[in-house]
């Protein structure tokens, strides 16, 4: 879970008040990636779906939470907080592998993004999906460890960790 405090303008703080992890990052939901970075700043005024993930020993969890920033309300506070469901959802296999895997969605996707990211949360990878639910990635060069794939989309999103072994 994450607590949203406000700053100046369009400026947004984040508090990761999850317990028992062992990495994160945030998605600011403007498609630039994810970042540990608690602190964002917006170029304009909209809408923006928050997502904190978190990873333990345990595996990965998720949690989102829309902010409105518009020109009806003062841009200094944040008008509307409330939870978006995510109904989609995907296996990524073999996992783990040598570098090369299948990403099966369980429906199409329209104009989203495949990205990935290293144990660290740094953006190592990102593909462009429109009209596809089934994805083969070749990543053969990186090293050995953990890396995460999160697939999004305006309208959903889903983040799962991976292991690339041999």
């Amino acid at each position: 879970n994450f607590l949203v405090y406000y700053q100046q303008n369009l400026s947004v703080g984040l508090n990761n008040s999850s317990q028992n992890f062992d990495s994160y990052y945030y998605d600011y939901g403007t498609n630039n990636g994810g970042t540990s970075a608690s602190f964002y700043t917006y170029d304009t005024a909209g809408c923006y779906l928050i997502r904190l993930y978190v990873q333990s020993t345990c595996g990965q969890d998720s949690t989102a939470r829309w902010v409105r920033l518009n020109s009806n309300c003062d841009t200094t506070a944040i008008n509307e907080i409330f939870y978006q469901p995510v109904g989609f959802d995907f296996n990524l296999y073999p996992n783990p592998n040598a570098g090369i895997f299948t990403v099966e969605a369980n429906q199409i996707a329209l104009n989203s993004q495949i990205f990935i990211y290293n144990a660290q949360g740094q953006l190592i990878y990102n593909q462009a999906v429109d009209n596809q639910n089934l994805i083969q990635i070749q990543m053969s060069d990186l090293p050995k460890g953990l890396y995460y794939l999160r697939w999004q989309s305006a309208k959903f999103g889903q983040s799962k960790p991976f292991i690339i072994a041999d």
